[in-house]
């Protein structure tokens, strides 16, 4: 009975070892803050994480929505503590705790709760950022009269927004600060910058709001509105308006598969405190536009319709002559013209074999007064294009015709094409190691004949090859032919017969920090007409390079000879570079340097010049001190440049410049 007693005992002992002395995920991991399925009010909530074994500090891995925080806390065998590095969005996270035990033994939980920025508002923050840069000459030759003895530049970037439920409101700007020693107009117009009156306010001393931005929005499945003022970005349709930034307003309402949008902005383009919010204003210097779309069935075809009207004042940005075209030509913008016009648009983008096979088409009718303050009057045009490609496997292919009247021309859009026609195709195939593309295209301009002017047709057609079975050892063999011709040439116009023949093979390896790459150029232009003015141009380029945690370095040369077939000249540009990237002392150090030299010999003597720059960096970033600034840093930054030129030494010159440079960023977050 004794001997049955104790063999009961001893089971039970084993039973209770091998089952109830093992501890659950959760009993070894404990989420403290936020608890599972809890909400959290705050922009960047504690998490707090104990361990009722302990556990090896070095295997502890957190996850808060896929993303890798453990750098961020301060841990040890029984606790794990941090805060998310940046505000937290609303809304639902997930939480992954891993880590193992002195024996090996690996522990894993997984945690959830939703989070809300205030009582009130779902997402409530304003983050807000504050960078400057003091330089001050400490050396500096008498010449050197662009260069001010000291320059500040202050940024103010915001980012504010509240949400609640279905309404959310934004607010972000970009507020500078400059001012410096010398007067800035005679700064910028001494370094031979050709740049507008609006685009110099951006460097007017003081300061300026460089851009800024209120949106408001609605949403309410499946609606939802969206309304911007300030300086906004306006993009339609590719010949309509595209990447138009202005100041003005925008409000944008989807219902389901169904669109509407309307803009108004100014015709010129203004910065900083002047133009207001840009929504007051006649049609003489403003643009107006609306689109809508919708997308059927199933969204494999989308149908959008776009008008435009509006004017642009004198000096607005985008509107330029060509100085080599005579201002009598027609449909040409000319320097310090108001103009004003309107264009409708319709576009369609179908998909119905999933990619296999998409098209693209789109036809617009402008009216456009290249001038209001002649008797000319606005002239009528049109333009339509269309394209059709998809992908079949490893297979890609696109066809395309577009067609430019000589008249279109869209008011805030003075880069759309014009008085061209264009045809064109690609195809290409990628196989186990291998790539192959083929790109045709025939481009005319002179779309009405016109007897004044010439017709230019140009054929380009570009083969590429690129091997890919070595990882580390990538080849592209390129390969280029452009057939240039005119025809129909008014008398005494030359006419233009050119053939040019391009040849380009690069090879690159690469074996961790270290990679290098080596081009060859070789170009040949043909000019079969009774000039005979033939180019043959080779070039070469090496840049080896190597990367480590703490340093870099980036050298590189090249040579690149021009042969002037017709004076039988040789020009040769013999070009050496390097760059290296550096810090020490726990990343407090920073040591940059680089440097460029450029020799230009020709075969009959008359030109002969080296020129060297080199700029130099030694930083200290002061973190470790002033810890609530970002890279707090003080750097001595010098800067040499020399010019010889060993055919008219009039034209030497030698220049070294030593600048003390105190730069910082402040973030806050409210």
């Amino acid at each position: 009975m004794r001997n049955y007693f104790l063999a009961v005992v001893l089971c039970l002992a084993v039973a209770v070892s091998a089952f109830g002395g093992e501890l659950s995920q959760n009993e070894v991991i404990r989420v403290v803050t936020p608890q599972n399925a809890s909400e959290v009010i705050g922009k960047k909530p504690e998490i707090r994480i104990e361990f009722t074994v302990p556990v090896d500090p070095s295997s502890i891995v957190l996850l808060l929505d896929g993303t890798d925080l453990t750098q961020l806390g301060t841990k040890d065998e029984k606790s794990f503590t941090c805060t998310s590095f940046g505000i937290l969005p609303s809304g639902p996270h997930s939480l992954t705790v891993i880590a193992k035990d002195p024996d090996g033994n690996s522990y894993q939980v997984n945690s959830s709760f939703t989070s809300r920025h205030t009582a009130a508002f779902e997402e409530a923050y304003s983050n807000n950022e504050a960078a400057a840069i003091y330089e001050s000459a400490l050396a500096k030759p008498e010449r050197a009269v662009s260069t001010p003895y000291s320059k500040f530049e202050g940024n103010i970037n915001t980012d504010s927004k509240l949400k609640n439920r279905e309404y959310e409101a934004g607010f972000t700007a970009n507020l500078r600060y400059f001012d410096q020693s010398l007067p800035v107009l005679s700064t910028v117009l001494s370094s031979g910058i050709d740049t507008s009156v609006q685009d110099l306010s951006l460097l007017e001393k003081g300061f300026s709001l460089a851009n800024f931005l209120f949106t408001g929005r609605y949403i309410k499945d499946p609606f939802m509105m969206t309304a911007e003022i300030g300086d906004v970005l306006v993009s339609e349709t590719q010949n309509t308006v595209s990447g138009l930034a202005r100041r003005g307003g925008k409000l944008m309402f989807e219902y389901e598969d169904a669109t509407l949008n309307t803009f108004l902005v100014k015709g010129e383009r203004v910065f900083g405190f002047n133009g207001g919010l840009g929504i007051n204003g006649s049609g003489d210097d403003h643009i107006f536009g609306a689109s809508a779309g919708l997308k059927l069935p199933d969204r494999k075809m989308e149908l959008k319709t776009v008008y435009v009207r509006g004017g642009e004042p004198p000096s607005s940005v985008g509107t330029a002559t060509s100085a080599n075209i005579p201002e009598s030509t027609p449909g040409l913008v000319k320097d310090g013209a108001h103009t004003k016009g309107d264009v409708i648009g319709l576009q369609l983008v179908t998909d119905f074999f999933e990619n296999r096979f998409r098209t693209e088409m789109e036809f617009d009718s402008s009216r456009f007064d290249f001038d209001l303050d002649d008797d000319e009057g606005k002239e009528s045009d049109v333009s339509y294009r269309a394209k059709g490609g998809g992908a079949l496997g490893r297979y890609i292919y696109e066809a395309g015709y577009e067609f430019y009247g000589r008249d279109y021309a869209v008011i805030g859009n003075q880069g759309a094409m014009k008085d061209a026609e264009i045809f064109s195709f690609m195809n290409g195939l990628t196989l186990e190691g291998h790539s192959m593309t083929l790109a045709l295209s025939r481009t005319n301009d002179n779309v009405r004949k016109e007897k004044a002017l010439p017709r230019i047709v140009k054929h380009d057609g570009t083969v590429t090859y690129s091997f890919m079975k070595i990882p580390q050892l990538p080849v592209t063999f390129i390969y280029q032919k452009s057939l240039q011709d005119s025809t129909r040439e008014p008398d005494g116009m030359n006419e233009i017969e050119i053939d040019t023949d391009t040849a380009t093979g690069s090879v690159s390896y690469v074996d961790g920090g270290f990679s290098t790459s080596f081009t060859a150029v070789y170009s040949f232009l043909n000019d079969r007409t009774s000039t005979g003015a033939d180019t043959r141009t080779v070039t070469y380029v090496l840049v080896p390079s190597y990367a480590a945690p703490v340093f870099s370095i980036l050298p590189m040369a090249s040579w690149n000879r021009t042969k002037d077939t017709l004076s039988d000249i040789k020009t040769d540009t013999y070009t050496g570079g390097l760059n290296f990237y550096s810090k020490f002392f726990d990343d407090r150090m920073a040591f940059d340097a680089g440097g460029t030299y450029t020799a230009v010999r020709n075969s009959d003597d008359t030109v002969k010049t080296n020129d060297f720059n080199s700029t130099v960096r030694v930083g200290y970033n002061m973190r470790h001190l002033v810890n609530w600034l970002v890279d707090p840093t003080i750097s001595l930054k010098g800067q040499y440049v020399r010019h010889k030129d060993d055919v008219d030494d009039s034209n030497d010159s030698d220049e070294f410049l030593l600048f003390l440079v105190l730069s910082t960023i402040m973030p806050v977050s409210l």
